[in-house]
Protein backbone atom coordinates (compact mmCIF):
# COMPACT_ATOMS: atom_id res chain seq x y z
CA UNK A 1 0.00 0.00 0.00
CA UNK A 2 2.69 2.56 0.59
CA UNK A 3 3.84 2.08 -2.73
CA UNK A 4 0.50 2.98 -4.02
CA UNK A 5 0.84 6.15 -2.00
CA UNK A 6 4.50 6.88 -3.37
CA UNK A 7 2.81 6.40 -6.77
CA UNK A 8 0.56 9.90 -6.14
CA UNK A 9 3.20 11.32 -3.51
CA UNK A 10 4.31 13.49 -6.17
CA UNK A 11 0.51 14.64 -7.59
CA UNK A 12 -0.50 18.09 -5.92
CA UNK A 13 -3.89 18.35 -7.17
CA UNK A 14 -4.67 21.99 -7.11
CA UNK A 15 -8.59 21.06 -6.92
CA UNK A 16 -11.20 19.00 -5.36
CA UNK A 17 -12.05 17.31 -8.79
CA UNK A 18 -8.47 16.12 -9.27
CA UNK A 19 -7.95 14.77 -5.53
CA UNK A 20 -10.50 12.83 -6.03
CA UNK A 21 -9.47 11.38 -9.21
CA UNK A 22 -6.09 10.44 -7.66
CA UNK A 23 -8.57 8.89 -4.15
CA UNK A 24 -10.25 6.79 -7.26
CA UNK A 25 -6.97 6.03 -8.57
CA UNK A 26 -6.31 4.51 -5.26
CA UNK A 27 -8.85 2.99 -4.86
CA UNK A 28 -9.10 1.10 -7.58
CA UNK A 29 -5.33 -0.29 -7.20
CA UNK A 30 -6.29 -1.46 -3.55
CA UNK A 31 -9.94 -3.30 -4.80
CA UNK A 32 -7.90 -4.96 -7.74
CA UNK A 33 -4.89 -5.73 -4.63
CA UNK A 34 -7.82 -7.35 -2.59
CA UNK A 35 -9.31 -9.42 -5.77
CA UNK A 36 -5.75 -11.06 -5.69
CA UNK A 37 -5.48 -11.72 -2.38
CA UNK A 38 -9.09 -13.15 -2.13
CA UNK A 39 -7.74 -15.10 -5.38
CA UNK A 40 -4.65 -16.58 -3.43
CA UNK A 41 -6.38 -17.27 -0.03
CA UNK A 42 -8.89 -18.76 -1.87
CA UNK A 43 -6.16 -21.28 -4.38
CA UNK A 44 -4.70 -22.09 -0.89
CA UNK A 45 -8.01 -22.69 1.04
CA UNK A 46 -8.37 -25.71 -1.56
CA UNK A 47 -4.58 -26.57 -1.35
CA UNK A 48 -5.03 -27.52 2.01
CA UNK A 49 -8.32 -28.78 1.59
CA UNK A 50 -6.78 -31.35 -0.73
CA UNK A 51 -3.43 -32.22 1.21
CA UNK A 52 -5.74 -32.97 4.18
CA UNK A 53 -7.50 -35.34 2.15
CA UNK A 54 -4.42 -37.13 0.79
CA UNK A 55 -3.11 -37.04 4.35
CA UNK A 56 -6.58 -38.61 5.37
CA UNK A 57 -6.05 -41.22 3.09
CA UNK A 58 -2.94 -42.61 4.21
CA UNK A 59 -4.31 -42.33 7.88
CA UNK A 60 -7.00 -44.40 6.73
CA UNK A 61 -4.36 -47.00 5.11
CA UNK A 62 -2.56 -47.61 8.61
CA UNK A 63 -3.63 -50.34 10.95
CA UNK A 64 -5.83 -49.51 13.38
CA UNK A 65 -4.75 -49.47 16.98
CA UNK A 66 -6.78 -52.82 17.61
CA UNK A 67 -4.68 -54.75 14.58
CA UNK A 68 -1.72 -55.59 17.28
CA UNK A 69 -0.33 -58.03 14.16
CA UNK A 70 1.94 -55.61 12.95
CA UNK A 71 3.27 -54.69 16.07
CA UNK A 72 3.50 -58.24 17.36
CA UNK A 73 5.73 -58.17 14.22
CA UNK A 74 7.59 -55.32 14.88
CA UNK A 75 7.89 -56.40 18.70
CA UNK A 76 9.12 -59.56 17.78
CA UNK A 77 11.91 -58.27 14.96
CA UNK A 78 13.32 -55.90 17.61
CA UNK A 79 13.96 -58.68 19.85
CA UNK A 80 15.50 -61.28 17.49
CA UNK A 81 17.94 -58.01 16.02
CA UNK A 82 19.28 -57.67 20.01
CA UNK A 83 19.93 -61.51 20.79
Amino acid sequence: MDENNHNFENLQPPSLIERMDVLSSKLEILQQEIKTLVQQKYFMENKISDAQGRIQKILNKLPQTADTRQLTLLDNSSETAHE
